[in-house]
């Protein structure tokens, strides 16, 4: 029986627990209903979990479909629980029609669900040729299968959103090997083919509405790695699930989104900028053993070497477009306007010097995003008797590739944390 309404409906894959569970439960609080699909129904369910093809593991995980429901109701939305299995596309062909018979529209898309299974922390040389497959089956034509079933009523009704749960692992390369901190090569290579699907759907429907966005969480503490990761080498030690779910709320909801159609969202950045998660303290440095493929590294390189000195007037402005803009602890402002206040800030101290202790960044043929995690220090003058400044800050840049090579167009400055006192402004 259709239950036709007005009411939009999200379909949300591996949503038993987890980002997935996190994501569907945002969407109902911000006026959705929400479909729920994944294997685990029931809580307590056994099922074959075990990430290597060296051991067995069918202990119930957290977590369930009727979790999640209950999770979705208690928002004051519907729910539609609809098991599938990733492996099995008609399971999954059969989700959308069993959601558009229940609901009558599909209008937000959160593709979630990823294999679970050997292979995805076994070594290539250890891997079967058929588990490699069965990853990118999971993680790149399932969800292809899901869009083709979904499209022509979003395009039908004007729009829709699809968005792709992606992974740091599409673009950057395990420094350890899989069981030492890395992971397995079909996980890496089915997410890098996955991550290039926003881009295709955005460029040939973007026109007719269709919004199609790529959320990298970074680590994100879920029950499944608290449970099976830690014998692997990664530990559950990263920010909590709702952060995904508010920024996947916030796109799915915000017209501003639309500008990132088509591009990849860093989760937990995007989330503290816009405080969408009240009380969470933002992004932690994490060893995450991975190596970010930054295309345009050399000629971004100059971007970030300001110098020992940051009060050199040229060499801060040489980083910039003209026409940058720039927001941070002194206000916002266009480059012009900025640069000034930031040295008159800073002329007080005996020496001011940055070191970046993180970087990382999505460049495309002639424009990205770049974050860095850095330590600002302004030294007081010998003899004062006030303590040094210390500041822990994060910058997120747009860059853009000029005439006269890599260049910031906006500088957004969040401060992390500070040790000593900000002079008066």
């Amino acid at each position: 029986m259709t239950e036709t309404t007005d009411q939009k409906v999200a379909f949300v894959t591996g949503a038993s627990r987890g980002i997935g569970k996190s994501c569907a439960a945002e969407l109902a609080r911000v006026g959705f209903d929400v479909a729920v699909t994944a294997r685990t129904v029931h809580a307590g369910e056994p099922r074959e979990h075990s990430s290597t093809l060296k051991s067995s593991d069918t202990s119930p995980l957290p977590g369930s479909l009727d979790e999640t429901a209950q999770v979705i109701e208690e928002a004051g939305a519907r729910s539609f629980s609809v098991p599938a299995d990733l492996l099995d596309r008609t399971s999954l062909e059969r989700a959308v029609e069993q959601t558009l018979e229940r609901f009558g529209r599909i209008d937000v898309v959160v593709h979630n669900g990823r294999y679970i299974g050997p292979g995805h922390m076994d070594r290539f040389l250890d891997t079967p040729i058929e588990l490699l497959e069965r990853q990118m089956d999971a993680n790149v034509f399932a969800p292809l299968v899901i869009n083709r079933a979904v499209l022509p009523g979003m395009l039908e009704r004007g729009g829709g959103t699809i968005v792709n749960i992606t992974s740091g692992a599409a673009y950057g390369d395990p420094t350890k090997p899989a069981g030492e901190g890395g992971w397995g090569m079909g996980y890496g290579v089915s997410k890098g083919a996955f991550h290039r699907i926003a881009g295709f759907l955005a460029a040939e429907l973007g026109d007719r509405g269709i919004r199609c966005f790529n959320v990298q969480p970074s680590l994100i503490a879920t029950e499944r790695i608290a449970q099976d990761m830690a014998k692997f080498g990664i530990a559950n030690t990263g920010a909590p699930p709702a952060v995904v779910g508010k920024v996947v709320a916030w796109l799915c909801t915000e017209p501003a989104a639309d500008e990132l159609n088509g591009t990849n969202i860093e989760a937990q950045h995007f989330c503290h900028e816009r405080g969408l998660l009240p009380g969470w303290e933002g992004p932690r440095l994490q060893n995450n053993n991975i190596r970010y493929d930054l295309l345009a590294a050399f000629q971004l390189a100059r971007i970030y070497a300001l110098g020992i000195d940051n009060r050199d007037d040229a060499l801060v402005r040489s980083a910039f477009a003209p026409d940058a803009t720039a927001s941070g602890l002194i206000g916002a402002s266009p480059i012009d306007e900025y640069i000034p206040k930031l040295l008159v800030g800073v002329a007080p101290y005996a020496a001011t010097m940055h070191t970046i202790l993180n970087q990382y960044g999505v460049i495309d043929v002639d424009r990205g995003s770049v974050w860095s995690y850095a330590v600002a220090y302004h030294l007081e003058p010998e003899g004062s008797d006030k303590d040094d400044l210390v500041i822990g800050l994060t910058y997120r840049d747009e860059v853009a590739r000029r005439s006269d090579g890599w260049l910031i167009t906006s500088r957004h400055t969040v401060p992390s944390w500070i040790r000593g006192t900000l002079p008066a402004s």
